[in-house]
């Protein structure tokens, strides 16, 4: 198979070995049986595990990650098309379009570290992909320089190496007898600790694309940066001086060790890219609605490049100016994230994706200036009356991190409510999956049926969570402190049939996946559902996959 005048499936002729590891080979082939004989990737993949009974289960989640693979080709342009897959004896094949281009690992090593503006420009062009990636309920898990390619024919990055079947050839037999997995998808330091611990979210690949701008900026891989022992704050600005303080914080958010010190998606980290944008400390949160059961992605580690020294460069590409003006900007954005990823229609064994819009990071507009009076010759006399004294000004919008406004048991109690083109009916109260508390009178909601706008509500027309145990998961999430006489301890039970995923409401949009059997933290039953932490944010777990 490794000699060149093979063929692979009687059509593909291997040209050169691109890498190898742990899980197989990947090869640069020729397609013999197309008339222009095109280059394509072929990924060899071999299981660690000759038992009959997970080869079978490995087949059947290889053909399902496979279509995953296929659908987001077919959507993202900055995403390889997959051609074709099969299985030849114990190994599984895939066939992905071939990108002709630079990963950012050989644009660093060949021309010198990015200016400020080339890694936003960078960083804006690729967060809209990454966005409607996790709106399919997938976690990329190993977003590196190796595996952004700069395409030479439009200058556009691509990210490669979406590996959910290598997760899968990762396969392997518990004592139990149950599937697991034994190796964690991801690359050191560019990995965060929840993801270490196996258990990623979408704010996990901003994370390591945060530290990715800072290799571009550094040309430092993150294990040659120091990190301050009291904090754990990662120390690279030093070796990128001339970077702006608002640029800076928007990387330091990103790369926060904890999962909800992030931004809550990618739109939110784009808007605070965007000049003139809301400071990333009180960006609203945003809404993704998540298929359920969609695979988790998690792709190969390859190894890392030396580091180089700084030096200016200039792309082949031409930048867009990021210096448009700051309404115009954000409008745009946040019009191309709502307006942006039609559903994927699905025939495969994966169901079907749902596009959730993003909702509207700006507070209620200021009312517009009225045009001036004409000039009137004789006003008819008007009693004076007294003056109406101003009105105080709106409160300002506490900065509160977003995860700590995620309240997923509140739900509303008025009559038939509109929130645009989303009609709530007081015989069925729907469950609001974002509240926002502004006063004790006030709330902003966003509705799971919502178009992407808030929604200002009295409060008499909402129930607030006001179990104990609830509060407790939510001051546990957001780093808060309750006093322990006023909530009930939370209980822990063990996850039994992994993967098993978490949701925002019980039967909504997914959360993340428990994959490893594990105890967690469970707080209040509703109905069949337990509430849990586990995710970062609180969620919802069935009952029939745990054991107390």
């Amino acid at each position: 198979m490794s000699s060149p005048i093979n063929l692979l499936s009687n059509r593909y002729r291997i040209l050169n070995v691109l890498g190898e590891g742990g899980f197989g080979k990947t090869y640069l082939v020729e397609d013999t049986q197309m008339p222009s004989r095109r280059k394509c990737v072929l990924k060899q993949l071999k299981p660690i595990h000759d038992n009959l009974q997970i080869h079978q289960l490995v087949q059947e989640r290889f053909q399902r990650e496979a279509a995953i693979l296929e659908q987001l080709g077919e959507h993202h342009h900055q995403i390889p098309r997959l051609y074709a897959y099969f299985a030849e004896g114990e190994e599984f094949y895939l066939v992905e379009e071939w990108i002709e281009g630079e990963t950012l690992t050989q644009c660093v090593e060949s021309r010198g570290v990015f200016s400020e503006r080339q890694a936003r420009s960078l960083l804006l062009d690729l967060l809209p992909t990454l966005s409607d990636i996790h709106r399919q309920g997938i976690v990329h898990r190993d977003i590196k320089p190796d595996n952004i390619i700069l395409r030479h024919s439009d200058g556009k990055p691509v990210l490669i190496d979406f590996g959910a079947v290598k997760e899968t050839i990762n396969t392997v037999m518990s004592a139990s007898g149950n599937p697991t997995h034994s190796i964690v998808i991801g690359t050191p330091g560019y990995t965060p600790s929840e993801q270490m611990a196996g258990r990623p979210v979408f704010s996990s690949d901003l994370y390591s694309l945060g530290l990715t701008a800072i290799y571009l900026l550094t040309g430092r891989q993150p294990q040659q940066l120091d990190n301050d022992p009291m904090t754990g704050k990662v120390l690279w600005q030093q070796y990128a001086p001339n970077g702006s303080p608002d640029f800076a914080a928007v990387l330091d958010r990103a790369i926060q060790p904890y999962a909800n010190q992030r931004f809550a998606g990618a739109e939110d980290m784009a808007i605070a890219l965007t000049p003139g944008a809301v400071p990333p400390s009180t960006i609203l949160p945003s809404v993704s609605q998540i298929p359920n059961d969609t695979i988790q992605i998690a792709p190969t580690p390859l190894t890392q490049p030396p580091s180089v020294a700084r030096s200016p460069w200039t792309w082949q590409w031409a930048f867009v100016g990021v210096a448009v003006a700051s309404l115009a900007g954000i409008a745009g954005l946040i019009a191309y994230f709502t307006s942006r990823s039609t559903p994927i229609i699905s025939n495969s064994p994966v169901e079907n994706a749902i596009a959730s819009p993003s909702p509207k990071p700006s507070l209620d507009p200021s009312p517009a200036p009225l045009p001036s009076e004409p000039p009137q010759s004789k006003p008819s006399p008007i009693p004076e009356q007294p003056a109406k004294p101003p009105e105080p000004p709106a409160k300002p919008v506490p900065a509160i991190d977003a995860s700590c406004r995620l309240q997923t048991g509140t739900t509303l109690r008025s009559q038939t409510l509109t929130l645009d083109t989303c009609s709530i009916d007081a015989s069925n109260p729907a469950v609001i999956r974002f509240v926002y508390y502004l006063d004790a009178e006030q709330v902003r909601a966003e509705t799971d049926c919502a178009s992407g706008t808030w929604k200002s509500l009295p409060e008499q027309q909402v129930n607030r969570p006001q179990s104990a145990a609830t509060e407790q998961m939510l001051a546990r999430i957001c780093g808060q402190t309750v006093p322990q006489d006023s909530v009930s301890k939370a209980d822990v039970a063990t996850v039994i049939d992994p993967p098993s995923n978490v949701r925002a409401s019980p039967n909504g949009a997914i959360l993340c996946a428990v994959r490893e059997k594990q105890e967690i933290n469970v707080y209040e039953r509703k109905g069949d559902w337990y509430t849990t932490d586990v995710c970062g944010t609180p969620g919802f777990i069935h009952q029939g996959q745990l054991k107390f």
